[in-house]
């Protein structure tokens, strides 16, 4: 007769089994719950504030001002000279050139702000990931006057906090 040395039946294979999975069930479960008490309230941004609050907002629209009255100095030293042309072909020639600077200050318009306020939008969402990650919020929902958000209890609003985080950020200092 031989001997089969048998560290495990077939039972207590399945007993092992169970308890292995049900270990690992609850494992997942407290990461779960753990994880989610952490990070599973919601937070809301007024997206209006933050934008018009933000350092970067700021430079850039006195940026594009600065670049606007350099555009209307030249266009008010065009309309000087159409007013000092002495022939018909000088004023026809300078308004030419009034017309082509206003079309020049129209596409600066439009496309400066657009693609000015792509780049302040691109980089506030950046800050607003790392400040998510930092303060370990899950979700954090922009809100506008009259947008999706209808009612918010103002202790979620991190407004304030999240703009002072942007600004030092923006300015180096985080």
């Amino acid at each position: 007769m031989s001997f089969k040395k048998v560290l495990f039946s077939p039972s207590s294979l399945t007993n092992l089994f169970v308890i292995a999975v049900s270990v690992f069930i609850s494992f997942l479960l407290y990461m779960f719950l753990h994880h989610s008490s952490v990070s599973s309230a919601v937070y809301v941004v007024d997206n209006e504030k933050l934008f018009d609050g933000f350092s970067m907002t700021k430079e850039t629209k006195r940026e594009g001002e600065h670049l606007l009255k350099l555009q209307k100095v030249r266009l008010d030293s065009l309309n000087v000279q159409f007013a000092m042309a002495e022939s018909e072909a000088q004023k026809q020639q300078v308004y030419d050139m009034i017309l082509q600077e206003k079309e020049k200050m129209l596409q600066f318009n439009e496309t400066y702000s657009s693609e000015q306020t792509a780049k302040v939008w691109k980089r506030i969402e950046g800050y607003v990931k790392d400040y998510a990650e930092l303060k370990q919020y899950g979700l954090i929902i922009g809100s506008q006057v009259q947008g999706d958000v209808l009612y918010y209890d103002q202790k979620r609003d991190v407004t304030t906090d999240l703009l002072n985080y942007i600004n030092k950020r923006y300015e180096g200092f985080n």
